[in-house]
């Protein structure tokens, strides 16, 4: 706790209500992603990869969409150019980079 009558104390104290609101905001915002993930069945599968949590299954659900889009499946792991997939020339693909920006 800070002292009575510290010269920072009321800007440590605004900031500290300012964190409580923004964790607050963040909780909420936690609840509505994990809803929406739990609707969807391709997201729900998602889930349980090791690596895959709420919003990196949301992600790869937004991305992929219509998995018709396709060949095979093998193909999907070179959309976003995961790691160690590359075309026969050794490069990268570069289909899309919010995903290759997300951590896993």
């Amino acid at each position: 706790m800070i002292a009575e009558g510290h010269f920072p104390r009321p800007v440590i104290e605004m900031l500290l209500t300012i964190r409580e609101q923004v964790c607050r905001e963040q909780e909420t915002l936690d609840r509505q992603l994990g809803s929406l993930a739990h609707e969807d069945e391709t997201t729900r599968l998602l889930m349980p990869v090791p690596g895959i949590g709420v919003v990196m299954a949301l992600t790869i659900r937004h991305m992929i969409d219509g998995p018709s889009r396709f060949g095979s499946a093998a193909n999907v792991g070179t959309y976003p150019g995961l790691p160690d997939e590359t075309d026969t020339n050794g490069r990268s693909h570069w289909a899309d980079r919010l995903l290759r920006n997300i951590s896993f």
